[in-house]
């Protein structure tokens, strides 16, 4: 019994590790992607802000 709980931890150990590493990649991905998303609206709001003040000042 020892012998099997022996070579199943570090099996179990190593499908861990990918499993988190996985979703670590995948976490990082979704932030990105929201980040981006983040920026181009506040590119889009200053860019209608410049567009504003330059009416203005004609």
């Amino acid at each position: 019994m020892g012998d099997v709980i022996s070579q199943l931890l570090p099996l179990v150990l190593m499908l861990v590790f990918f499993v988190s590493l996985g979703l670590f990649v995948n976490r990082l991905v979704r932030n990105q992607k929201e980040r981006t998303a983040s920026t181009m609206e506040i590119e889009r709001k200053l860019d209608h802000i410049i567009k504003l003040l330059e009416k203005q000042q004609s």
